[in-house]
């Protein structure tokens, strides 16, 4: 599910669970902060590296139903708490949708809602094309 009014993803326990037990894995020996509420899980930002797409993590790619990819760099996993990142997929209920993507991650990315249609397209991550939504030239291919 995609949800423009949700801040940060959630996903159900069963996927959460084994996913912060992965990427705490990855970053094994990076020390955990108090998070202010009502984050979940933090950590103290100055322990990672940095790239272009934000904090040096391994990607994170989300299989969508048609196939497509749904990718996550450092920069849509963590958001700034108080000058330190933090985790931001957030544990869900157990009857939730399996993954409800908020806005952090869906930012850099143009997402186009075909209510008629009920799909959806979007374009994958901008950063990577050196451009982002406030710089988009959104008349190309116009008449």
């Amino acid at each position: 599910m995609f949800s423009t009014v949700t801040s940060f993803t959630m996903l159900r326990p069963d996927i959460y669970n084994p996913l912060l037990t992965t990427f705490e894995k990855v970053i094994s020996g990076v020390e955990w902060v108090k998070p202010p509420p009502p984050l979940f899980r933090c950590f103290d930002g100055s322990s990672f590296g940095s790239t272009r797409l934000g904090p040096a993590l391994p990607n994170i790619d989300v299989m969508l139903d048609n196939g497509q990819n749904w990718t996550l760099p450092g920069r849509r996993q963590l958001a700034g708490a108080g000058g330190r990142p933090d985790n931001i997929p957030y544990p869900a209920s157990d009857n939730a949708p399996a993954i409800i993507f908020g806005n952090h991650q869906m930012q850099d990315n143009l997402v186009q809602f075909d209510l008629e249609k009920n799909t959806f397209g979007f374009s994958g991550l901008l950063l990577g094309r050196s451009t982002h939504c406030g710089n988009f030239n959104f008349n190309t291919g116009s008449s």
